[in-house]
């Protein structure tokens, strides 16, 4: 039994009296007592009570159900209503107050003590749900990435502000939007037909259907924002199963700078082996340690050699000894990982050399 901090509004002496007594019996402590609405309002913001057991009958101008419901909107209190009346309207008055319970007079002390842990139980549980809705709304406000939200019907339920500038569209625009409209509304022009927006609308149709249990797994894919911009943005969709329904989520990550720059490096290797191979000079790829990973025409043709019969052997076993000792040569690194000697006329005594000694292969 908790010993929850209780205000009892109760416009009957007796009957608050009886209250007061039964709930000190049982370990509660009651902080206050009042007999109107009004005062009911200003002595929960007072004395912030665990709980409000609530008479819904008080006289006055606030009777037990409007007090409750600016109790419960002001301060996020529990209230438990009592009353000797169960009509509907009644009842549907207290449910529109969103009460945490409710007691008919005249009640027995198991009944009081039910009633009051339950309804702390609910409002703890209510508050640790809100307090992990807000720690989520954080992170997705924040995220860098795009998170999307759908529901089980399809529908965005979720854009965060990183999606609206990935893709120009506001969250006001998608909310409640479908899916697959939302996702063909961004796909490049010269992809969209009638044939192509019919599928999308099958996949979604079919994702739906299974419950998103087969989600997009880092899918890469080129999309068009409203200014005509394109981005590359790579997508991980994943399920959510909750109590009352499966959602989707997706997580996107606008790629564009690091695709622009893996393209414009697989040119500049392209153009850089080029100018190796069209070189006037003869052309070594060594590791740091020596060791030959490459060479240009040039150089097969100084050396009389295959690449494959190059390739592995360290540079010293190409060259004379003696050669190597009074005129050393020079490793030039152009790139991470290979070094490149260059130096044409020591690659023409090189070549003079390995032909004299006959040892060409």
């Amino acid at each position: 039994m908790s010993n929850a901090r209780i205000l009892i509004v109760e416009d009957e002496q007796i009957i608050a009296l009886d209250i007061q007594a039964t709930l000190g019996s049982c370990g509660y402590i009651v902080v206050g007592h009042t007999d109107n609405g009004r005062d009911a309002i200003l002595k929960a913001a007072e004395l912030r009570p665990d709980l409000v057991m609530m008479d819904i009958g008080l006289k006055g101008e606030i009777d037990g159900i409007e007090a409750a419901t600016q109790i419960r909107a002001q301060f996020d209190l529990p209230v438990i209503f009592l009353t000797a009346f169960a009509n509907q309207s009644t009842l549907e008055r207290a449910r529109e107050a969103e009460a945490f319970g409710y007691i008919l007079k005249p009640f027995e002390e198991n009944d009081l003590t039910i009633a009051i842990e339950m309804a702390l139980y609910k409002h703890g549980m209510e508050y640790k749900l809100r307090e992990s809705e807000s720690k989520f709304r954080k992170v997705v406000e924040h995220a860098s990435d795009g998170i999307v939200l759908n529901d089980s019907r399809g529908n965005i339920i979720e854009w965060n502000p990183a999606m609206e500038q990935i893709t120009g569209l506001k969250r006001s625009d998608v909310l409640g939007q479908s899916a697959a409209d939302i996702t063909f509304r961004l796909w490049p022009k010269e992809t969209k037909s009638k044939i192509s927006e019919e599928d999308n609308k099958d996949k979604w149709k079919h994702a739906v259907e299974t419950g998103y249990s087969n989600p997009d797994q880092m899918t890469v894919r080129e999309i068009e924002d409203l200014q005509g911009a394109r981005r590359i943005i790579q997508s991980n969709g994943f399920a959510i199963n909750t109590e009352r329904e499966t959602l989707s989520g997706v997580i996107i990550r606008d790629i564009t700078e690091s695709k622009r720059a893996e393209i414009e490096l697989k040119q500049s290797e392209t153009r850089y082996r080029e100018l190796i191979e069209l070189a006037a000079d003869g052309v070594l790829l060594g590791s740091h340690e020596g060791i030959i990973i490459g060479a240009n025409s040039y150089m097969l043709n100084l050396t009389g050699r295959t690449l494959a019969n190059l390739i592995g052997l360290h540079v010293s076993a190409l060259f004379d000894p003696q050669e190597i000792k009074n005129k050393p040569f020079r490793f030039d690194l152009l790139q991470k990982g290979e070094t490149v000697i260059s130096e044409r006329n020591l690659l023409r005594r090189m070549a003079h050399l390995l032909k004299s000694k006959c040892i060409q292969k």
